[in-house]
């Protein structure tokens, strides 16, 4: 085998490993940010079902005529779920960008990989 095969093969290998190194680290990255995407779903899912209860009271108490409180306690409920929803859009957005960010660095890699200067063979 030629100096240039077993550069060339020794660059396969460190690209193989680089690859395996990346799925796994995606894998625990992708575990947690669900893990944490899931925490936060909890606690946010109990205060829209509250609001689908106060509204269902709302219509089921209110005469027909009023319809003043039904608006009212729509506007508090929807202003609550609106609050809930911003809580939970940075553990999302964080979730997205830890993902990105693996893929970018995997990228960035393969890239620096590829342009290496390649050996001559002489």
């Amino acid at each position: 085998m030629t100096q240039e095969e077993k550069t060339l093969k020794a660059i396969a290998h460190q690209t193989i490993d680089a690859l395996a190194a990346w799925r796994d680290d995606v894998n625990v990255r992708i575990h947690l940010a669900g893990m944490e995407a899931k925490d936060a779903w909890k606690a946010t899912t109990p205060h829209l079902e509250l609001a689908e209860s106060r509204l269902r009271g709302a219509i089921e108490t209110t005469i027909p005529e009023s319809g003043q409180k039904v608006g009212k306690e729509l506007r508090t409920v929807l202003g609550d779920v609106r609050e809930q929803l911003r809580k939970l859009r940075p553990t999302m957005e964080a979730v997205g960008s830890d993902l990105s960010k693996a893929g970018h660095e995997l990228l960035s890699r393969l890239e620096r990989d590829m342009d290496a200067p390649k050996p001559s063979g002489n």
